[in-house]
């Protein structure tokens, strides 16, 4: 039974006996017996959100995750970053809404609208707010059961993960041949642009780029690495252009600079190339559907590279089961999302394939 928050308990000549004040009491029972009151260790306290989130995020590094594409491997640097940014926003909104802390056992749908009006209000894109929503989740499914069973949080009906299909662009490759042909100035240009060119012909993310640096792959015909992001072991066969940058740089590929100053330098490489037609973009910012134009070459980044390979192996007939397997995609769904490929475009596609079929049979 419990008493000012703690439990209470009876100890006659070393015998233990429960007292529950809701029943009747019956003092002959103890009669000549001398009675000691005890007050028990007190109950265990709810886990607040605040101490959740530090405890979740402090343990990251020596954590191994148990699930998705990266299942069995450690908490990436990156993902910790994304860990930190998501406490950032959330201890914001604790504070900005006057809440302070709260259990985790009473975060609702009320507090999973008002983080997400939150977050709109900071004029964020809805995939920008589905990750945070998606983090906030991961630390409360991190949680035991018993402190997390009765969060309406992680419940998938009433607090969905948000999320949309993002228009990113790819490019083509008459425009990456242009890329490539572009008369350039600088020599930091001249680099960033053989890399990206390496990307656009490989399929490979950015992080993986030095693993390309690997003389004896144009020997053999391909490169064999194993993903950064994934653990994925995959094989690229080698195109002409991959087999251009090598012979210029003699096998000694140019060191990797930073994934931002790459991008800065990359749009300009494109806008002398002249891959500056509008392109509209349709997002969601800040809980508003907006369409907005933008010169090309200022939506290209280093990942428009795996989007371009993906996209014209796809076009040029290649099957995305085949693709997929230099991508290292792991579902036919995660690889769609890659291609940019027009409706026209599909049209001609089909068109292509069925009068080759009608050849074929002549």
């Amino acid at each position: 039974a419990r008493f000012g928050g703690g439990f209470m308990r009876i100890v006659a000549k070393g015998l233990k006996y429960s007292y529950d004040p809701k029943s009747k009491f019956k003092s002959d029972a103890l009669k000549g017996v001398d009675i000691v009151i005890e007050e028990g260790e007190n109950e265990k306290k709810p886990m607040m959100l605040r101490e959740a989130v530090e405890a979740f995020i402090e343990g990251a590094p020596s954590r191994i995750q148990e699930n998705g594409n990266h299942k069995g491997q450690p908490v990436s640097h990156r993902t910790i970053l994304q860990y930190n940014q998501m406490k950032r926003y959330l201890f914001e909104y604790l504070d900005f809404a006057m809440i302070g802390d709260i259990p985790v056992r009473e975060l609702d749908k009320k507090f999973y609208d008002g983080y997400v009006s939150f977050l709109n209000f900071k004029g964020f894109k809805l995939n920008t707010v589905g990750k945070h929503i998606k983090n906030v989740k991961a630390v409360i499914n991190w949680l035991p059961l018993s402190e997390r069973m009765e969060c309406e949080f992680v419940a998938p009906r009433k607090c969905k993960k948000l999320s949309e299909e993002v228009d990113n662009v790819y490019l083509s490759t008459e425009e990456l041949h242009a890329i490539e042909t572009v008369e350039l100035e600088h020599a930091y240009h001249d680099r960033v642009r053989d890399q990206f060119i390496l990307l656009a012909w490989t399929g490979c993310r950015y992080s993986d780029l030095d693993k390309l640096a690997e003389p004896k792959s144009i020997e053999r015909g391909y490169f064999e690495l194993e993903q950064m992001k994934t653990g994925t072991k995959v094989c690229i066969p080698i195109f002409e252009p991959v087999k251009r940058i090598f012979e210029k740089y003699n096998g000694e590929l140019p060191p990797v600079i930073s994934n931002q100053k790459f991008n800065s330098f990359l749009k300009e490489i494109c806008q002398k190339a002249g891959i500056t037609e509008d392109t509209s973009i349709t997002h969601t910012i800040a809980g508003h559907r907006i369409k907005e134009y933008f010169p090309k070459y200022e939506l290209v980044s280093a990942h428009t590279a795996r989007r371009s390979f993906a996209t014209n192996m796809f076009e040029s007939g290649a099957p995305a089961l085949v693709i997929m397997q230099i991508t290292g995609h792991k579902t036919e769904k995660a690889f769609l999302s890659y291609i940019k490929t027009d409706p026209e475009t599909y049209a001609r596609m089909l068109l292509t394939q069925w009068n080759k079929s009608q050849q074929e049979k002549k």
